[in-house]
């Protein structure tokens, strides 16, 4: 028994559609798979962390940043900052993070870094302020400092992670004295004068604010809060 035209044409109709959708399929697969393959293998970028391990693979650029002005002295400072790029698996792998300070004086044109060495991870610095109200000249009287001293976790690299140090400094970059130690989160602080500033923050779980004389360079008292629960 012949099929009718009409069969046959319907039978032609239905190989170009299910053509057609396989080329539509065929090209919204491609796209997906080109599109994840980019998302997995494009460079990561990650902040505030720094991989202990030197191995070959790794590559390290260390650069300074924007120099800025400690309000009424000579001196400006700026963050040394480190790159380190690796391979990681199937993609390139980028970690930013702060190592160390330079500190600039204007008056004699000399320089020094704040530690000889770029071993730790800075994640901030805070500078104690002298506000005159009559003159309305802010003066810089000290720096204090949250960094990672250790890989305390042992995960094989420095972050936030990690029980972090509190330490301080003058305006030159001399000083450098590390005052409190073994802080899990610092919670927040407060300028309680031209000198001294009162650091609150978690430690062994308990919460605990410590009065710092920036200028002296050293901790004045340290005391629990009351229990939350």
């Amino acid at each position: 028994m012949s099929e009718s035209p009409l069969f046959r044409w319907l039978k032609s109709v239905n190989v170009l559609l299910f053509f057609f959708l396989g080329l539509i399929m065929l090209v919204v697969f491609g796209y997906a798979g080109y599109r994840i393959f980019g998302d997995i293998s494009r460079e990561r970028n990650v902040y505030n962390s720094v991989r202990q391990e030197q191995t070959s693979d790794v590559e390290v650029k260390v650069s300074l940043t924007n120099f800025e002005p400690l309000s009424g002295t000579p001196y400006l400072i700026s963050p040394i900052g480190s790159q380190q790029n690796y391979r990681h698996s199937y993609y390139d792998k980028s970690t930013n993070s702060i190592r160390n300070y330079l500190f600039f004086n204007g008056n004699d044109k000399s320089a020094k870094k704040l530690l000889t060495k770029n071993d730790f991870l800075f994640l901030n610095a805070n500078n104690v302020v002298e506000r005159n109200t009559q003159t309305k000249i802010n003066k810089v009287n000290g720096i204090w400092y949250t960094l990672v001293t250790e890989d305390t976790n042992n995960d094989r690299r420095l972050d936030s992670r990690d029980k972090k140090t509190i330490a301080v400094s003058d305006v030159s970059g001399n000083g450098y004295t590390e005052v409190i130690k073994k802080v899990d989160r610092v919670i927040g602080s407060h300028q309680k004068n031209q000198n001294t500033v009162l650091v609150f923050y978690e430690s062994g779980g308990k919460n605990i604010f410590s009065e710092i004389d920036v200028v002296q360079r050293k901790l004045v008292t340290e005391q629990n809060l009351p229990a939350l629960d």
